[in-house]
């Protein structure tokens, strides 16, 4: 039989609180990834594999971890071999490059913990996911950690103009905290331009010196072959006459 018309419609929500949200999104977690943990039995038996040879070399040389961290702790520490080679390159100069190494430092750390609070508060399948938090970190937080560093660049690029490498050795293994490594910086910016005029320069060196148009270059050949000729014509003709002569 024919059906009538709908005269209205309700319309029902459910809504999910912090904790629900929490659970549902485990249980997504699980369906996501659940396959890849039916595959996950012979990835242990290799993980087994090398924690037992971890643990025996922990028993056969209980110093080796510790021997590790102390030589690095010699070569990065305070006072170790890099704090000394930058105060023998700056000795006499008044500069302190072991103290703005470690402010550099101090941004780097400053960096990772930026990144993690992003990822924690800006990746949505995150517990602690928090639009209003996320944008604050994007549009507060970050934008006063990269004036700031900045700031503390454009310090450095002054004051180590005169030393040969000086800030190589502040940002050295500190990744982008050196400018020259950090897309959008201003020692960035002017390190490209600077190289886009070289490789220009050398464009239009080439263009003088080396290019040329291949009509202009075939009309070039045939005058050339053609005063050539004439050459020959005219050596021939006194040739000639010098024979006649004689």
């Amino acid at each position: 039989m024919p059906r009538k018309s709908t005269r209205h419609a309700d319309e029902h929500r459910i809504t999910l609180g912090d904790f629900e949200r929490s659970e549902l999104r485990k249980v997504v977690r699980f369906q996501q990834f659940g396959p890849l943990l039916q595959g996950a039995g012979v990835a242990t038996l290799g993980l087994a594999g090398l924690v037992g040879a971890v643990v025996f070399m922990r028993y056969k040389a209980p110093d080796l971890v510790q021997a590790v961290k102390n030589t690095v702790d010699d070569i990065t520490g305070a006072g170790g071999a890099m704090d000394k080679f930058g105060s023998f390159m700056t000795a006499g100069s008044g500069k302190d490059p072991v103290a703005d190494r470690r402010m550099a430092q101090a941004f780097a750390r400053r960096r990772n913990k930026l990144a993690e609070a992003i990822d924690y508060r800006c990746t949505h399948s995150s517990e602690g996911y928090d639009e209003e938090a996320c944008s604050i970190l994007h549009m507060q937080t970050k934008r006063e950690y990269f004036d700031e560093l900045q700031a503390f660049n454009d310090r450095i690029e002054s004051e180590y103009a005169d030393v040969t490498n000086g800030s190589y050795y502040i940002y050295k293994g500190l990744g982008n905290i050196d400018p020259l490594k950090r897309p959008g910086s201003k020692q960035y910016n002017e390190a490209n331009r600077k190289h886009s005029a070289a490789v220009n320069a050398q464009i239009e060196r080439a263009k003088q010196e080396d290019f040329e148009d291949p009509i202009v270059r075939d009309a070039r050949k045939r005058q050339e072959e053609e005063k050539a000729r004439e050459e020959r014509n005219r050596r021939a003709e006194v040739d000639r006459i010098l024979r006649g002569g004689l």
